[in-house]
């Protein structure tokens, strides 16, 4: 009986799960596979393992730097043995001499304006789509959180294809990583920010967004205010669970008016005032205390100065900063065997100019910081609402075993 060969990396990985679990948050298990990730074990969990915490460090540094300890970037200071610990607790990436094991990401379209859309390919032969966003200072990267999404907003492309599943940590930080090597092959500016923007809703992948975006912090040591977290606000006891997030918070509005909102986001089940209570209760306990709202402006359903007026009345009573982003309707061509949504597309409309502008001086006028999202990536189907990818889309009839829509109170 060989104990330092069969039970030892047993004891490592029992170890991993018991310092990730550490901070007092579950783990939700893989929809994939319960073998801890890598990248999905942030400094402080990773450190017990490797018996020292500057070992830690320096594979994060690594990491950090889109190079691939797994690969030939393991940091030579590292030591034997602690890259033979390395080795035993994360087995499969080992086994494959790579750190994205079972995140196979591709780049896809590029726009003109420099948005590309990354494809990440899953082990289970589902895709998720990622977007990195260059400035001239900065460059963002749009995350996913699922494949496909239960909230099934009428304007965007990802609601079309229900919900599929839920990511892992590991498969939400390998978008990361891989927009983190796309941007240093490009030379484009440094990679600053996240949003969870992409496909899905993160509230319903509550537990792996956290340990995501807790790696990401502690990890790749971006800044907790470089990082939001979107959501309609499924509940407010969703809305409520979203307070320790280590990022700051968004909430896609679309609408302040209840009827106008269902036909926009046509599963929600609780009144704006509620959702809004809610999102006053978590900003009066968080430290940041601000909050991102945005709003998708769709010709002749929510683009007026009256629907401008309620939304101001709406946010009002939030403590701390409210800042809002409109954000012009993007379309996106529906599947013809959809009909609602075919329906709805062929009436929708992008707002002029002109609009945009009206609603963003109303907001002003009323005390408000208002933005207006530029139109990026459109011409790649890489905007605002239009990631959707065919490969998982086929799979989208299935019935799902994920969160269902939020049921009242």
């Amino acid at each position: 009986f060989n104990m330092k060969v069969s039970v030892v990396p047993w004891l490592l990985r029992a170890a991993l799960l018991a310092a990730v679990l550490a901070p007092g948050r579950p783990l939700a298990v893989s929809s994939v596979g319960s073998e801890v990730r890598l990248l999905a074990t942030p400094p402080s969990a990773l450190a017990p393992v490797l018996a020292s915490q500057s070992r830690a460090q320096r594979v994060w540094k690594t990491i950090a730097e889109g190079l691939d300890p797994f690969g030939m970037d393991m940091p030579q200071e590292l030591g034997r043995e602690a890259a033979k610990l390395l080795r035993e607790a994360f087995p499969l990436e080992a086994a494959r001499g790579e750190l994205c094991t079972g995140v196979d990401a591709a780049v896809g379209d590029v726009a003109a304006d420099g948005t590309t859309k990354i494809l990440v390919h899953l082990q289970d032969g589902l895709m998720a789509e990622t977007v990195l966003i260059p400035t001239d200072s900065r460059t963002t990267i749009c995350v996913s959180s699922q494949v496909g999404c239960a909230r099934a907003c009428a304007f965007c492309s990802t609601g079309a294809m229900g919900l599929i599943r839920s990511l892992d940590a590991h498969e939400i930080l390998g978008q990361l990583f891989a927009g983190m090597q796309e941007a240093q092959r490009r030379e484009l500016p440094p990679l600053t920010n996240v949003v969870f923007m992409g496909m899905g809703e993160p509230a319903d992948n509550l537990e792996q967004v956290h340990l995501a975006a807790r790696t990401m912090v502690e990890g790749f040591r971006l800044g907790n205010s470089h990082i939001s977290v979107s959501t309609v606000g499924p509940s407010p006891e969703a809305i409520e669970a979203l307070e320790s997030l280590p990022t700051r918070l968004a909430w896609s509005v679309h609408a302040a008016e209840d009827d106008v909102r269902r036909v926009l986001v046509p599963t929600t089940r609780h009144s704006m005032v509620e959702l809004r209570d809610a999102f006053a209760r978590v900003l009066a306990r968080r430290r940041d205390r601000g909050l991102f709202v945005e709003v998708a402006l769709v010709e002749g359903l929510n683009d007026s100065p009256h629907h401008a007026l309620a939304l101001a009345e709406l946010l009002r009573p939030l403590p701390g900063k409210t800042r809002v982003n409109l954000l012009p309707y993007n379309p996106f061509a529906p599947e013809a065997s959809d009909l609602p949504r075919a329906q709805a597309h062929a009436l929708f409309r992008t707002p002029s100019p002109e609009t945009v502008k009206t609603f963003q001086d109303v907001l002003y006028s009323e005390g408000f910081v208002c933005t207006v999202r530029s139109t990026r990536g459109a011409d790649s189907a890489s905007a605002c609402g239009q990631l959707a990818n065919r490969a998982s889309l086929s799979q989208s009839r299935r019935p799902s075993k994920e969160v269902p829509p939020a049921a009242s109170s």
